[in-house]
């Protein structure tokens, strides 16, 4: 189960590197969604 906590830590990474830049819309797109 290493490979899940990896992938899991990928995909953090990338949203955050995603929300960097684009913090605007993905916050509108968290508030829209929910």
């Amino acid at each position: 189960m290493n490979w899940q906590n990896r992938e899991r830590v990928i995909h953090e990474k990338v949203f955050d590197t995603l929300s960097r830049p684009l913090s605007r819309a993905a916050t509108t797109t968290t508030t829209d969604e929910e």
